[in-house]
């Protein structure tokens, strides 16, 4: 069945992505993990990549996104393609800034802070996010499983 905080997260965005009239499929292949104890990681990982399709084909009128959740020995791969404009070449390096948008700014919302927090995650536990252009956009990220230190409690 799998993690169950990340099985509600995807039903959830599926619901979003229905009544935007995009659909939101689950790759072929994908496993998502059982109990782990940094759900709280992956949810923010697979959530603000999907929000960020989401928001990306939303703004072609809709499209696509295909969400691919693999439990591997060493960590949980993550990968979200949509069917949107891609990222522009010249912005790649600059996405994962915290405060990088290209949203424009409404009210007093903060923006630019979903790939950040990607970014932060994943490379706090030693793990790493990527972009390309593949029809779209196609991030994929690596979540490693927490390694025990030695002499620490189990």
């Amino acid at each position: 069945m799998g993690e169950p905080t990340l099985l509600a997260l995807l039903l959830g965005k599926a619901a979003v992505a229905s009544e935007r009239g995009i659909e939101l499929q689950v790759g072929e292949g994908t496993r998502l993990p059982e109990d782990c104890p940094d759900a709280r990681e992956l949810v923010t990982v697979v959530g603000n990549l999907v929000d960020n399709a989401l928001d990306s084909v939303g703004s072609n009128g809709g499209g696509e996104i295909e969400v691919t959740i693999r439990d591997e020995p060493d960590g949980v791969l993550v990968r979200v393609r949509d069917t949107g404009p891609g990222i522009d070449p010249a912005l790649m390096d600059v996405i994962f800034r915290d405060g990088f948008t290209t949203k424009v700014a409404r009210g007093s919302t903060r923006r630019g802070l979903g790939l950040a927090l990607v970014s932060q995650t994943v490379r706090r536990r030693g793990g790493y996010v990527e972009v390309e252009n593949v029809d779209g956009a196609l991030f994929t990220a690596f979540v490693p499983v927490p390694t025990a230190v030695e002499g620490a409690p189990t």
